[in-house]
């Protein structure tokens, strides 16, 4: 079934928070980003076009076990920050920048569809970098 993939639920958590972002008004500039230290979800950039943020998106089928965005440790936050200097470097840019997470929250119908159940939006998520520089 689609759900024994994790690469499938996590895909349809960043279609979902696409989606979502852009119906606020952000453009998506970059899926996928990979830097020699990792990945970067969603890079995007603020409706006022003032910051750019990066994004990490975390999909669960429910709260049960914590919020989403509780697994994410100080490893990947610092292998996100890299990857965002690395972006950065590669794209010179004038904007500011940010991190935030989505948590998507879904649902399963039919065995096997994933529904969109809840998407959080945590701005600035990890907001002193400097404890993981």
């Amino acid at each position: 079934t689609f759900m024994s993939n994790t690469k499938e639920t996590g895909n349809y958590g960043e279609i979902q928070a696409s989606n979502y972002l852009v119906k606020k008004g952000y453009t998506i500039i970059a899926r996928n980003y990979y830097g020699k230290h990792g990945e970067i979800d969603i890079i995007a950039v603020t409706p006022d076009n003032t910051t750019l943020v990066f994004v990490e998106v975390k999909t669960r089928k429910s709260k049960l076990f914590g919020y989403a965005a509780e697994s994410i440790d100080k490893k990947k936050i610092q292998s996100i920050i890299r990857t965002a200097e690395n972006f950065m470097f590669e794209n010179p840019s004038e904007h500011q920048i940010r991190f935030d997470v989505i948590e998507v929250y879904y649902k399963i119908i039919n065995n096997d569809e994933l529904i969109l159940d809840e998407i959080n939006h945590i701005k600035n998520a990890f907001y002193d970098i400097s404890n993981y520089i």
